[in-house]
């Protein structure tokens, strides 16, 4: 789930990446809320299975291979049911997503930014005395900078999760 062309700026056409920042923000506004829902949904399907296989376990621990019945064996023998498990994994895929599309609009927040600053500095830029512009200096600096917030991000998200 690549976002990274989407946050791009085109210093040569600020107006139009201005003008579609709306779009794109609600682009990943909706993606966002979709996984915020689908988190939702894996969630209260996550506690139904666990449950579910909570009730199984009491009423018949033998079936499961449990000799003694406590809350710590009962819910290790949950979490290795392989229903439980493929839910958990939809979960915190779902989850992964979310933050991720969370990250993608920060970003575009920070492409908001970046976009209405370079408009400033252009527009400083035009009324100087020279009137020169090195677009491309600034295209060089805004690619590393966009490139060391974009990995700084990631990596923030995916520790998040992580630590989910």
């Amino acid at each position: 789930m690549a976002f990274e062309d989407d946050i791009k700026i085109d210093v040569d056409q600020l107006e139009v990446e201005l003008l579609s920042l709306p779009e794109l923000y609600a682009k990943y506004a909706l993606k966002t809320a979709d996984a915020k829902v689908r988190a939702d949904k894996l969630k209260s399907k996550l506690d139904l299975k666990y449950a579910e296989l909570y009730t199984l376990i009491k009423t018949s621990p033998q079936s499961y291979g449990l000799d003694k019945v406590t809350e710590n064996a009962v819910t290790t023998t949950i979490q290795q049911q392989p229903d439980y498990q493929k839910i958990m994994a939809e979960y915190l895929q779902v989850k992964e997503d979310l933050e991720t599309y969370r990250v993608a609009l920060s970003s575009i927040e920070q492409k908001k930014a970046a976009v209405e600053n370079l408009i400033k500095l252009v527009s400083i830029e035009y009324f100087s005395p020279s009137g020169l512009i090195d677009i491309q200096q600034i295209q060089q600096k805004y690619e590393e900078k966009r490139r060391k917030i974009i990995k700084q991000s990631t990596k923030r998200a995916l520790n998040k999760v992580k630590d989910e």
